[in-house]
């Protein structure tokens, strides 16, 4: 059975029911049938907790609040998990359907991303985003739709706020002529619906900018105002599409600095690879100058300084195998969007990274013991400057690539559930190994051809506890003459599902699976 929940799905299984029973007229089969699946649908809906909302859904890095959680049917809700540091305590329940506790993160002054949900009697809910802000928070005013009632605004300040649809919101700014502010709205990068748009006016009343798309922030807008005169300065701040409700968050930031909460993720522990990490050095324009990334994996931070700029690097010398290089930018709120190239010591390109549906520049490659290779980075659009930052992983790679259309499973003890995954398998033609890494269970079959789809079986032993969430991966091996590679299943697929309003997950995400045993 599939059960949707907001904008991410996870599968639960179930025992199946034989009965033998005589033949049946078609008019009542038809009616046990339909009475059958609405039976299902009910226990389903009882079984699985509704998503609920956070508010406030920023938080300050290390100031206790009280939260309120909610949403419908939250009387099994027990407590709350956060993948973020934290003190939780002080849960009252106002109604089915609120239920607020005292929180108190533990985190240093930063911009960030968590992850929370609900746990209750009946498991844990969907993994929603929580944000941190150091500036100051205050509410937002209730007259706020109409411009003459211009909510004040004294920076660094921040208003978190709902859009009023077919209606736009105002702000007032004071500040002086030579001031630099930032004015931004944070909206898509927690997964809210909203697609803000910006408009900012001189103390004249005369239009200064207006903002419909930064680039790198999945649908969010940033300006950063250079005050020509003191005044009383006007920020009009609406959904695109005149949207609005419960859900169409945002938050208007006015501030020195930018909000870079996407450069620094709260995640499980699972997901916290300490890779070594290096810093761009320049110059690396060429394969001359190009710098040696000494280990994988690994990674390394870098930045195209100027436009047309170009950055090299090459591995350290006596790497036999598949290695993969993954390109991170629209994860960071970067605008930039790479282009990978692998270069032989003619100069040749040899391998070049295409453009996919959320890809943020992949290349695999097979690299020889005696080759003398250079990776050579480049911007797909020739931009360049302060913002246009990257971070390149470096991985053992692998020519055969495993997807799969779900990352949250629910299964019962000594239960199975089936899980189907999706095959890219270039040129390759032979069987890929798969396993189990993070929990006691068992794949059937143990072994997949490459198909471009395929079905396997997740058994779960008898002794793993009901009542409890685990985080695993899926191993795939493969064999190329005297050559193996190995990599994981994909579930990043699965994790912009679930968050499907402009946000690119982080990368670190991928490949992990959350199950909850129930």
């Amino acid at each position: 059975m599939i059960v949707r929940r907001g904008g991410g799905r996870f599968l639960r299984c179930g025992p199946a029911v034989v009965s033998l029973l005589p033949p049946l007229p078609r008019k009542v089969l038809v009616v046990l049938v339909l009475v059958v699946l609405m039976g299902r649908s009910s226990r389903a809906a009882e079984s699985v907790l509704e998503v609920p909302t956070l508010d406030p859904w920023i938080l300050l890095p290390s100031s206790p609040v009280t939260v309120v959680v909610s949403g419908k049917n939250l009387e099994s809700v027990t407590g709350l998990w956060t993948s973020f540091p934290a003190e939780i305590s002080g849960m009252a329940r106002v109604s089915n359907d609120t239920t607020t506790f005292q929180i108190t993160p533990r985190l240093t002054n930063q911009a960030a991303i968590g992850l929370w949900s609900t746990e209750g009697t009946n498991g844990r809910g969907e993994d929603r985003l929580a944000g941190f802000d150091s500036i100051p928070t205050v509410a937002a005013a209730p007259d706020r739709t109409v411009r003459t009632n211009a909510q004040d605004l004294v920076g660094p300040i921040a208003v978190d706020a709902r859009f009023t649809a077919l209606k736009s919101d105002w702000y007032r700014v004071s500040v002086q002529a030579g001031e630099e502010w930032v004015i931004e709205v944070v909206s898509r990068r927690i997964n809210s619906p909203a697609d803000p748009f910006l408009r900012i006016y001189d103390p004249q009343g005369h239009l200064v900018t207006f903002v419909e798309d930064t680039p790198g922030l999945g649908g969010d807008v940033r300006w950063r105002l250079i005050a020509l005169e003191t005044g009383d300065y006007q920020v009009e701040v609406r959904d695109s599409a005149w949207g609005g409700g419960v859900g169409h968050r945002y938050r208007v930031r006015v501030s020195h600095e930018k909000w870079d909460g996407l450069e620094h993720w709260w995640l499980p522990e699972c997901c916290r690879p300490e890779l070594p990490i290096a810093e761009e050095i320049e110059p690396n324009n060429s394969k001359s100058e190009a710098q040696v990334i000494p280990t994988i994996p690994g990674r390394v931070r870098g930045r195209f300084s100027n436009p047309g700029d170009r950055d090299t690097y090459r591995l350290a010398p006596g790497l036999d195998g598949w290695v993969t290089v993954l390109g991170r930018t629209r994860s960071l709120g970067s605008p930039a969007e790479l282009r990978l190239r692998w270069r032989d010591s003619s100069g040749k390109i040899v391998a070049e990274s295409g453009m996919t549906e959320g890809d943020e520049g992949r290349l695999i490659h097979r690299l020889q013991k005696d080759e003398s290779m250079s990776l050579e980075v480049l911007e797909l659009n020739g931009g360049g400057g302060a913002e246009h930052r990257y971070e390149l992983e470096w991985l053992q790679g692998s020519p055969v690539g495993v997807t799969a259309t779900v990352h949250h499973l629910v299964c019962a003890p000594g239960k199975t559930i089936d899980l189907k995954l999706k095959v890219q398998a270039g040129e390759f033609k032979g069987r890929l190994t798969l396993s189990v890494e993070g929990i006691p269970a068992v794949l059937a079959p143990g072994e997949i051809g490459t198909e471009r789809e395929s079905a396997v079986t997740l058994k779960l032993p008898e002794s793993i506890p009901s009542g409890t969430t685990h985080w695993f991966r899926i191993g795939v091996r493969g064999d190329l003459g005297q050559a193996s590679f190995t990599n994981s299943v994909e579930t990043l697929f699965g994790w912009r599902k679930l968050w499907s309003h402009g946000l690119t997950p982080p990368g670190r995400l991928d490949g992990w699976f959350r199950l909850d045993v129930r």
